[in-house]
């Protein structure tokens, strides 16, 4: 049986999968989301499972705190501001589609709390020429 950790990171991927994004993109679950240049001509979107942690819970039951980051990434000319602002409202169209959203694959899980943790990354954009943005999200589960 996979973690709960993991669990979360598919139905993350998925939810994001069976929804139409402009541009449109094929999240991916992954551990490092790291990508040669070449394989970023297009925009990726990357879900990384981040953290778990005992949050409390009941007699009969642990809540547990899912952090699951996703990240876009793609490979831009740095003065394109058009590309750059499609990129930024990507991220953010995701932030509005995944938060407060209860995921298809695991009803019982809770979104609890959303965040561009990185808008952009400025080294990335300058050493590699990357756009590249961080989404956090937090999810509660209960376990026994």
């Amino acid at each position: 049986m996979a973690s709960c950790l993991i669990e979360i990171a598919d139905a993350v991927a998925a939810e994001l999968n069976d929804a139409s994004f402009d541009p449109p993109f094929t999240a991916v679950r992954a551990y490092v989301p790291t990508y040669d240049l070449t394989e970023l001509a297009d925009v990726k979107v990357t879900v990384v499972p981040r953290s778990l942690t005992l949050a409390g819970g009941t007699r009969s039951k642990d809540a547990f705190e899912a952090v699951i980051n996703v990240g876009v990434q793609q490979k831009v000319d740095t003065s394109d501001a058009p590309t750059l602002d499609a990129l930024m409202g990507l991220t953010q169209e995701i932030l509005d589609y995944l938060r407060n959203k209860r995921l298809d694959d695991l009803p019982e899980v809770l979104s609890i709390s959303a965040e561009i943790a990185v808008a952009v990354s400025p080294e990335m954009l300058v050493e590699k020429r990357v756009f590249c943005s961080v989404l956090s999200f937090t999810y509660r589960v209960y376990r026994e």
